[in-house]
């Protein structure tokens, strides 16, 4: 995953998590054998890195997952959509430097044949 995946958003809704932990007065050890979530996911969606979790659909199941236990309602960050907007650009800009490249050849064998088809007319 993402070394990026952590946003202002993100650390606002962590703290949401942090506040309603605290205001419940449980230790996230005591959330972890409650729910048997990963102390270290619950630290990650307190402070809204989600670099820790391997895919978006474990990150959403562990949010959803401790927001019911917390009874709380925080939207979901959008961390992942941007790094799926990067790699789409990513893809974008190979895609066209494959297609330049290719003209390139394509250039590059054509010259080459008229510098040939000159060489043998000359003698």
């Amino acid at each position: 995953m993402s070394k990026y995946l952590k946003s202002a958003s993100s650390a606002k809704v962590g703290r949401k998590f942090f506040q309603a932990r605290e205001r419940l007065g449980l230790s996230i050890e005591e959330i972890n054998s409650s729910t048997y979530i990963n102390i270290i996911y619950i630290k990650a969606i307190e402070t809204g890195d989600y670099s820790a979790f391997p895919s978006e659909t474990f990150a959403r199941a562990y949010f959803k997952k401790y927001s019911d236990f917390l009874k709380i309602k925080p939207v979901f960050p959008n961390i992942y959509k941007q790094d799926t907007t990067n790699a789409k650009i990513k893809k974008k800009i190979n895609k066209t430097i494959n297609e330049n490249t290719y003209l390139f050849y394509i250039i590059i064998i054509i010259s080459s044949l008229a510098l040939i088809g000159l060489f043998f007319r000359y003698i």
